[in-house]
């Protein structure tokens, strides 16, 4: 889940050389000296060499890493060390939630368009092609996709997204929301009745 921000950081617009370089940041480390591989035929300045050492039996640098690692059950279940995010959310881009190709497409747009904390940001040169309506009906699927909360436009949208994941009461749902709305007041809400019950909800999110 992404993480819980007040303030909000300033914000950097991914630029066109910068998305020229997502297949070398978007890379796994075991594919990531391929990647290297083809801009250093075109670049005579550019030395790349593997500081990976394989171990046998074909087990890699990432066998290693798990045995001595005191998180490696949870690293290795959720995936995180073998692929990047980019990885994880194009995975995903599938039927039926993205059934047709165009819907596809726009999906993995989007995805180029999320800053460093998965937040939406959007680029009217690089969305052109699409109209508002069309990206906000793309961009509305991604609240099923993991992790939960990317391709929001802001926290408040990413819990937004998490309750969608959740089966919950209708009271406390409305009340969750409530909460999320008016995050920067929710001290004013402390005696409610729901009030425990649905911040309870809400620390699950940014944990």
């Amino acid at each position: 889940m992404l993480k819980q921000k007040i303030t909000q950081a300033p914000k950097t617009k991914i630029s066109q050389t910068l998305r020229s370089w997502l297949p070398i940041l978007q890379a796994n480390i075991e594919d990531l000296k391929e990647n290297l591989d083809k801009f250093a035929e075109d670049n005579p300045f550019l030395n790349v060499q593997d500081s990976i050492q394989t171990h046998d039996k074909d087990k890699n640098y990432f066998d290693s890493f798990y045995k001595h690692n005191a998180n490696s059950a949870f690293v290795d279940s959720k995936g995180l060390a073998k692929k990047s995010v980019y990885e994880l959310l194009n995975e995903q881009i599938l039927p039926p939630l993205f059934p047709t190709n165009k819907s596809q497409e726009l999906a993995k747009k989007i995805i180029e368009c999320l800053n460093e904390e998965g937040y939406f940001e959007y680029d009217e040169e690089f969305l052109k092609e699409y109209s508002l309506e069309e990206i906000e009906r793309v961009r509305a699927r991604f609240k099923f996709l993991d992790p939960v909360g990317v391709g929001a436009k802001d926290y408040k949208e990413a819990f937004l997204f998490a309750l969608e994941n959740m089966e919950l009461d209708e009271d406390i749902d409305e009340f969750c929301r409530m909460l999320i709305m008016d995050f920067e007041n929710i001290q004013n809400y402390t005696k409610e009745p729901l009030y425990k019950e649905a911040l309870a909800v809400l620390k699950r999110f940014s944990t």
